[in-house]
């Protein structure tokens, strides 16, 4: 594991393969990544000053779900992440093999209790009724206790979180925006006809004067002209003409004519 990564070094024993993975560890895992995303966005390494703590209490939870996943709660050890987010409290240089025993006592035992509180608090959580869900912070109360904002977010392609400088309202709307964006390039990868040029959209039975029930009756039984095909953005307008004018002229033709054409 490459301890100057800031991706790796997030997912600690995580950037190793272990075989099938929780969907539990899986987004710990992913969110541990989104925290060592922002450290290495903001000090372009480890963190270098007092908000280390701060890191390493955001990212302990995770720690504690991802080692309770792997039944590792009783070796948990969270002094790896220390040695990414946390040279003020582990002023050691890097790449250092002894750099574990150059620990502060107080410092460590420190981290020690830290480790121990979170994980009472894990199995707190376990036993409770709220044990489906993911032991850890909120997304929002996460993204609070990193300061995040948007415009980080987006330098670090952090995911899952929500800057704490856009209103929850904003944030809803552009989900929306992107969720429609989203399914929109799905349904012109799919050849999906665009809703804008759907039947229902266009209303062709009312431009030839009868009513939605005739109108797919003679569709079904093939007695219409080819219907309206209007392209994306375009003015449905003179495409009903058009299939108005194919209706009353197949309407206004003699018999013979019509039977020759079907």
């Amino acid at each position: 594991m490459n301890d100057n990564d800031p991706k790796q070094a997030a997912q600690g024993a995580g950037a190793q393969k272990v075989g099938h993975r929780s969907e539990r560890e899986k987004r710990a895992a992913s969110l541990l990544v989104q925290i060592g995303k922002l450290i290495g966005l903001r000090y372009g390494g480890p963190c270098n000053d007092d908000d280390a703590e701060s890191y390493y209490n955001a990212a302990l939870p995770y720690l504690v779900e991802i080692a309770a996943e792997r039944r590792r709660l009783d070796r948990l050890d969270t002094t790896w992440w220390l040695r990414w987010c946390t040279p003020v409290l582990v002023p050691i240089a890097l790449p250092d093999p002894d750099w574990l025993r150059q620990i502060q006592p107080e410092a460590l035992r420190k981290v020690r209790a830290s480790e121990q509180s979170a994980i009472s608090d894990w199995r707190r959580h376990a036993a409770s009724r709220f044990s489906d869900e993911m032991f850890g912070h909120s997304s929002r109360a996460l993204s609070k206790l990193l300061c995040l904002r948007a415009d980080e977010m987006r330098a670090a392609d952090i995911r899952f979180l929500s800057p704490i400088d856009r209103a929850a309202d904003e944030l809803a709307a552009e989900r929306r925006a992107r969720d429609a964006a989203y399914r929109k390039a799905k349904r012109d990868q799919e050849g999906v006809r665009p809703r804008s040029s759907s039947m229902e959209a266009l209303k062709p039975w009312t431009v030839i004067g009868i009513g939605r029930r005739t109108f797919y009756k003679l569709l079904k039984a093939g007695d219409l002209p080819a219907l309206p095909d209007v392209p994306r953005g375009a003015d449905p307008a003179p495409h009903l003409a058009a299939f108005a004018a194919a209706f009353r002229s197949r309407q206004e033709a003699p018999p013979d004519v019509l039977k020759i054409a079907a």
